[in-house]
């Protein structure tokens, strides 16, 4: 890869932090995603746990994070799930000029800057952020959906010939969450080692090899619904 940057990109930053590790179960009433309060059991209430999705989408991030936190109490638990908008760079810009500099269209400083603000939104509520590990890409399915129509060529040479740079390029991230987690003293849901584990993982994505399909949520609300149950 000839860029200076995405070379410095893919420097490893060591682990910050011990992932908890989660298998999967059969209770998925504890936990469920978007915004508004899960069915109230009879009796005391449990803390409820929601799943989230966050990214850094201009203009849209407050309005949408206030609005699926709506309904939060005191106690609740908040799983953040980031978007596939950190695995954007203008990969036409790249295919034309394969020795240029180029950029990631999302910073390092943004990713963080984006799960800060919802932890500390999540926190003023009283409830308790937990966040999840990024699930690994399929760098060959993802390699050939970002090259539609594209020079293949290119791309790859970009990538130092070897599609798995998107991979490393990827795990940057994944330790930022993890950076995150230690300095803020969230616990953290492994999903990418429940995916890597699980038996034909790429049956988990969708065709652009990144985003979970309806497997791969059920995979991650399974084993989010066993990680909350362990804390009841």
């Amino acid at each position: 890869m000839q860029s200076i940057y995405l070379t410095r990109l893919l420097m490893s930053y060591g682990i910050l932090a011990n992932m908890i590790q989660s298998s999967v179960n059969n209770d998925k009433r504890v936990a469920h995603r978007g915004g508004g309060s899960a069915k109230k059991p009879q009796g005391e209430r449990k803390p409820e746990c929601r799943i989230i999705a966050i990214g850094t989408h201009k203009g849209r991030h407050n309005r949408s994070l206030d609005r699926r936190l709506k309904g939060l109490r005191e106690g609740d638990r908040v799983v953040l799930e980031y978007g596939g908008d950190y695995c954007k760079y203008n990969w036409a810009a790249i295919a034309s000029n394969p020795d240029g500099y180029h950029e990631s269209e999302l910073s390092f400083g943004q990713f963080r800057e984006t799960y800060t603000h919802a932890i500390a939104k999540i926190k003023s509520l009283g409830a308790q952020p937990v966040l999840l590990t990024l699930p690994t890409l399929l760098p060959q399915r993802f390699f050939d959906h970002i090259s539609r129509n594209l020079n293949r060529g290119n791309l790859l040479q970009w990538l130092g010939g070897d599609v798995c740079a998107l991979n490393r390029w990827q795990e940057q991230f994944n330790e930022e969450v993890l950076s995150l987690a230690a300095q803020h003293q969230l616990a953290v849901i492994d999903i990418n080692n429940a995916f890597l584990q699980h038996n034909y993982m790429e049956n988990c994505y969708r065709s652009d090899g990144m985003h979970p399909n309806s497997i791969g949520d059920a995979v991650i609300e399974e084993l989010v619904a066993n990680w909350n149950s362990r804390q009841n």
